[in-house]
């Protein structure tokens, strides 16, 4: 019998029956307590970091704006000229067009033809832009609204394509390319031909509604 072996049995047989009892009690209950505290996980002990019931899924994006330009056209010429067609939007949000550029003009804008009392037209820009509602168009039309190309670098024939780059509200930008048709009406005459077109005139009919 060992030296520790041999100390326990004394230790024990020292006290009375009843005290060892006690002790044997809490000695294997306390085991059994530390057995249950080792193996106990909780479910945030498991989680993984940064995890939890309360994260929330990210936003869901915006939907993204489609427009085209439908049949489109730009009208065969110099100097100063205009793209025609329907402008349709795609998408499930209004779309507002305010600005654009091309590689065949210096400046581009946004008009309409308004008739005046003496029934002559006079084309103003459009204010506000053209606005084309969700999943609805906006026709382009000789006589009505149109993207005017100004400052043209170059004679325009029919055949030729027109790189045109539109910009919205949000400055979303949406590029089409035009080809160039030969077309006999809408002889606009303008006066006076500066930036602005302020007070242009034009003898272009009316269009019918």
């Amino acid at each position: 019998m060992s030296r520790s072996t041999l100390f326990t049995h004394v230790t024990l047989s020292a006290i009375s029956p009843r005290a060892r009892l006690t002790a044997t009690v809490a000695v294997v209950g306390c085991a059994f307590a530390l057995s249950g505290c080792g193996t106990s996980t909780s479910a945030a002990d498991t989680a993984p970091a940064g995890s939890g019931a309360s994260s929330t899924a990210p936003a869901a994006a915006a939907p993204k704006a489609e427009v085209t330009l439908d049949s489109g056209w730009v009208k065969a010429g110099s100097g100063m000229t205009a793209a025609f067609g329907t402008i349709t939007n795609h998408s499930s949000v209004p779309v507002t067009l305010v600005k654009g550029t091309s590689d065949k003009a210096g400046m581009v804008a946004l008009h309409t033809m308004e008739k005046q009392t003496d029934g002559t037209m006079k084309m103003t820009e459009k204010k506000g832009g053209f606005l084309i509602p969700a999943g609805g168009n906006l026709s382009l039309n000789p006589g009505g609204d149109h993207i005017m190309l100004m400052e043209v670098s170059g004679p325009l024939a029919n055949g030729q394509k027109v790189a045109l780059n539109m910009v919205a509200t949000d400055g979303t930008t949406f590029a089409w390319s035009v080809p160039v048709r030969s077309f006999a009406g809408a002889q606009e005459t303008y006066a006076p031909a500066v930036p602005g077109m302020t007070g242009m005139t034009s003898t272009a009919p009316a269009a019918t509604k």
